[in-house]
């Protein structure tokens, strides 16, 4: 079973929405969506400057176009909530990611999680299994 399916079990997606999940980064300096409801026609203008990804080999890219962007997403309570994001840019051949400091300086709150990959001493690792297993009842 897909997330999506999981979520739609839980979530009522109003006529005309789509659900597309799109990971929050925060290393990432700019929001990437491919996706050209994401920054609207009037909004857009050539790219200013070009983008870098995380990784050795790569060059900069420059995106297809940026500007102003909004996205609806899903409050606490299941309703939905419209973001209004700063710059934004369209650059099919990065994957989409949001980023966590672009919401934060638009007043934007974003809680992240450390994860278990994140952890180099492996007893940072089992102190965190472990908290994680107290959480749970265990």
């Amino acid at each position: 079973m897909q997330k999506i399916d999981l979520l739609h079990a839980h979530l009522c997606v109003p006529e005309g929405h789509k659900l597309n999940l799109i990971p929050v980064d925060s290393g990432c300096t700019v929001t990437n969506i491919n996706n050209e409801s994401i920054i609207h026609a009037e909004h857009r203008m050539s790219a200013s400057r070009p983008v870098a990804v995380a990784s050795k080999d790569a060059e900069a890219i420059y995106p297809d176009y940026e500007g102003f962007g909004q996205i609806n997403t899903f409050n606490k309570y299941g309703g939905i909530k419209n973001i209004r994001m700063g710059r934004c840019i369209c650059a099919p051949s990065v994957k989409d990611l949001l980023s966590a400091s672009a919401l934060t300086k638009k007043g934007h709150e974003c809680v992240l999680k450390q994860t278990i990959l994140e952890f180099e001493d492996p007893r940072d690792k089992l102190d965190y299994l472990k908290e994680i297993i107290k959480k749970l009842g265990g």
